[in-house]
């Protein structure tokens, strides 16, 4: 097998630089605590990393995958696969879970009772009822 050998001297440096107690990008200042990184590198890696992302969710979407893991085809009429879907179902499932059982709202976290959530859902059932119906909302 071979290896790479930028990313081998890449990761040599990366850990160097670690050791030493400095910035693993540029090298030259302390990392922010308990980061590897300075606050000015993390800045620039996080919005080359975003647009990054930006460029593949769009290229995505045009191809019919999944914008969550971009590996499989996403479901008709949504964004994401069927195995990132139920992940992010039961992801959902257990956040409004621990809300219910720290006593907040499931829904934003809010306390409870929250207003503005409930008016959401007012208004969400009254239209599902309207739809039933066959009447305009």
């Amino acid at each position: 097998m071979m290896t790479n050998a930028p990313a081998t001297a890449s990761r040599r440096r990366y850990r160097a630089r670690k050791a030493a107690g400095v910035c693993t990008q540029c090298g030259s200042v302390p990392p922010e605590p308990g980061r590897p990184m300075c606050v000015p590198c993390r800045k620039t890696a996080n919005e080359a990393s975003r647009r990054r992302q930006r460029k593949m969710r769009v290229l995505a979407i045009v191809l019919g995958w999944c914008v969550q893991c971009l590996q499989r085809e996403r479901m008709r009429g949504l964004k994401w696969c069927a195995v990132c879907a139920e992940a992010h179902t039961e992801r959902q499932r257990t956040k409004r879970e621990k809300n219910r059982e720290a006593g907040r709202c499931a829904r934003c976290a809010g306390p409870v009772p929250c207003e503005p959530c409930r008016s959401r859902n007012q208004a969400y059932r009254a239209k599902k009822r309207a739809q039933q119906h066959g009447v305009a909302a």
